[in-house]
């Protein structure tokens, strides 16, 4: 069996009894349920790189953001194995398919259909 100190004994008796001599099978298993918990996570994440440029901000812009701690209305940004994902608000989304965005200046708010501030300092405008 694995030489893995396990401090549970219900978790122990499991593997034991399901998994004695196969030790490759509950590697297997340990690998996908890892692999889905990860999966579920990214449940609507798409990579930063690509929601920048629908947004019309710089590549770096979420990887800055993450690193720097800045708190962002209407988008969630996580890193997972080295990867940043960004999971947009439904009202962006919504948007995003019939607007063009880019990011605008505070005296361009009224030449656009809508506006949403991402940051206090980071405006989007959306037009058709």
């Amino acid at each position: 069996m694995l030489s893995i100190k396990i401090n549970n004994k219900i978790i122990e008796e499991y593997i034991n009894t399901n998994y004695k001599n196969n030790e490759e099978q509950l590697i297997t298993d340990l690998l996908t349920f890892i692999k889905n918990k990860q999966q579920s996570k990214k449940d609507d994440y798409e990579l930063a790189f690509l929601v920048s440029k629908k947004l019309g901000l710089s590549r770096t812009y979420f990887s800055d953001a993450l690193r720097k701690s800045v708190s962002l209305n209407k988008a969630d940004v996580l890193k997972i194995d080295g990867h940043i994902y960004v999971k947009l608000d439904k009202e962006i989304v919504s948007l995003l398919e019939d607007h063009i965005c880019m990011k605008i200046s505070r005296d361009d708010i009224e030449d656009f259909d809508k506006h949403i501030f991402l940051t206090k300092n980071t405006i989007l405008g959306f037009y058709k």
